[in-house]
């Protein structure tokens, strides 16, 4: 029975007929670029809670990756992705810190119970 299953070619992908590929977006939000493949990423934090999407992101400009960097906590409408509010951040740490580098803190520095939202400002390298 198992030699039935198993496909030729190693593929694995099922022959489903009620589910395909996605067909669209249900929404895209700035920034559509990131500012760098080599440094940190502009979205380096997201949860979802309470039908909310909250992320911290770099909103300062991607033409160059030497400028500083801005970051701010937004909170989007996770079915149409409006966006509700944004906390920015002082500036405080530097953005010209490679991918491999980066802290692990990063994508660990926010928590949402309910409707209620923790998010460090910063992160210490120490």
């Amino acid at each position: 029975m198992a030699a039935a299953l198993s496909r030729p070619d190693n593929n694995a992908v099922a022959h489903d007929t009620a589910v395909g590929p996605p067909r669209h977006h249900q929404w895209i939000a700035f920034p559509q670029w990131q500012r760098s493949h080599h440094i940190m990423p502009s979205m380096n934090c997201l949860l979802a809670s309470q039908s909310r999407l909250y992320t911290v992101e770099d909103i300062a400009s991607a033409e160059h990756i030497a400028l500083p960097g801005k970051y701010a906590l937004i909170c989007r409408d996770a079915f149409s992705g409006i966006e509700l509010w944004r906390v920015p951040f002082p500036d405080g740490h530097s953005t010209l810190i490679y991918d491999k580098n980066m802290p692990v803190q990063l994508q660990r520095r926010c928590a949402a119970i309910g409707d209620i939202v923790y998010c460090t400002p910063g992160y210490s390298p120490r």
